[in-house]
């Protein structure tokens, strides 16, 4: 009986979110837009190029990494969208700052994005705080510089800067999950001030079908990809992110590249910094990279349904980390699988499993499978199951479930109510489940 009273107290907040979940999913507005092309999920594909569909024309980009990857965030927050409020006094405010978006695009071949986001999240039981707010403000953007239509090759250098900041005296949703007893975050929302996260140049040969990038990366946004794989639109909790059965390093030095083959086989893989800190800008990763020489390395093969860029694969990536001394991290390696397909051109599914040997990752083992619907317009609703366990032997295995709804409230406004359920947390002997909800994520996108 107590645990269901605890389920309601959870439940209970989230009421006036579910209900517009419901009323959105029964008001016979679930047919998928034709501009499914330009779904929000995804990095849209490589052969995008019909006219208008943009705001600055950024359908013209080179994209050719995850969704997170700077030139697949600046296609999708620039595509037309089919919101739910228009809002035109808003439209007529930004026209001439688009009109000079596109003009740095045709004349210099600069594209520039900014956004803000926001989550507050609460948890019905903490070890501390019991409630997490953070925002993350953003200057991204990719410049391309060479350009051979004859050997079908473009050299870019793209860059991304940015604050993530906590609000508040509360803690930030990335430690919210772990002070209530969770082996994993619930939202990667967290504390860092200024930071540098991209700085590389990216080089593309034989139209797209290779591809290097060498500087300051993310190898999140290169290896074991799937479509809804977005840290600040969808889900949130780390199950369903990058996989934590992988010692992803944070953004630092590194090279990645791709090779796709015939009959849709490719192979990637990359090197990078294991002690990478984007707080350290340009020299400090540099010195580590050099100097340190702790590295992080994978792997993969794969097959791509449609394009690898929407992440449409199924795929195994071999992972391996060298000893951090300094960090009390063993050598560890490991190994992930996963499966993702969009059905009905509008369901992303997806599979994912992972175990890893060693406690560089924060997981042992974990399996997740879930679906984003494209509900209307740029609207998705996703369900997503996760089970697993941490390093450490003597702790629990926990099981995850996680349910948003991401609304396009207008052309550059994003909202999203989300709950997560954590059952028999690993370290949490005092409670059997724990329920996160998000009363907001806010994401404004220009």
């Amino acid at each position: 009986m107590n645990a269901i009273r605890l389920l309601r107290k959870i439940i209970s907040p989230l009421k006036f979110s579910l209900l517009a979940i419901i009323t959105v999913i029964y008001s016979g507005d679930l047919i998928a837009q034709s501009e499914s092309i330009s779904s929000d999920s995804t990095a849209v594909s490589d052969t995008l190029s019909l006219p208008e569909i943009t705001k600055s024309g950024y359908d013209k980009l080179a994209v050719t990494g995850g969704a997170s990857s700077v030139n697949a965030e600046l296609l999708s927050d620039d595509l037309y969208k089919n919101a739910w409020l228009d809002v035109d006094y808003s439209t007529k405010i930004f026209q001439n700052y688009y009109k000079l978006k596109r003009r740095l695009l045709d004349e210099y071949s600069l594209a520039i994005g900014i956004d803000y986001m926001y989550l507050n999240q609460y948890a019905s039981f903490s070890f501390s705080d019991r409630q997490g707010i953070s925002g993350i403000f953003r200057i991204f953007g990719s410049w391309e510089l060479v350009s051979n239509p004859e050997t079908k090759s473009q050299g870019m250098f793209v860059f991304k800067i940015e604050n993530r900041h906590k609000i508040g005296t509360y803690t930030t949703p990335r430690e919210l999950g772990y002070e209530t007893g969770s082996a994993l975050s619930t939202g990667s929302f967290k504390e860092m001030g200024w930071g540098l996260t991209n700085f590389y140049w990216k080089q593309l040969f034989n139209d797209k079908k290779y591809m290097l990038v060498a500087g300051i990366i993310d190898a999140g946004d290169w290896a074991d990809l799937f479509p809804l794989l977005s840290a600040y639109k969808y889900y949130m909790n780390e199950a369903f992110l990058n996989s934590p059965t992988m010692a992803l390093p944070a953004q630092g030095l590194g090279i990645s590249g791709t090779i796709k083959f015939e009959n849709n086989i490719y192979m990637a893989g990359g090197l990078q910094d294991a002690n990478g800190d984007p707080t350290q800008f340009i020299f400090g990763n540099i010195e580590s990279f050099f100097r340190t020489r702790e590295y992080f390395t994978w792997i993969e093969g794969g097959y791509s349904l449609s394009s690898i860029v929407e992440g449409e694969t199924i795929h195994l990536t071999y992972w391996r980390q060298d000893a951090r001394e300094s960090a009390g991290v063993e050598k560890s390696w490991g190994l992930n699988f996963s499966a993702s397909a969009r059905l009905a051109s509008r369901f992303n599914t997806f599979f994912r499993a992972g175990l890893s040997h060693g406690n560089a990752a924060l997981m042992q083992h974990l399996i997740s499978i879930g679906t984003g619907i494209n509900t209307r317009g740029h609207d998705y609703l996703g369900l997503a199951l996760s089970w697993g366990a941490p390093q450490e032997n003597s702790s629990k295995n926990q099981y995850g479930v996680e349910m948003f709804y991401a609304l396009q409230l207008t052309e550059h406004l994003n909202l999203t109510p989300e709950f997560q359920l954590t059952f028999n947390p690993s370290f949490n002997e005092e409670k059997s489940f724990v329920g996160v909800y998000s009363a907001i994520i806010i994401r404004l996108a220009m």
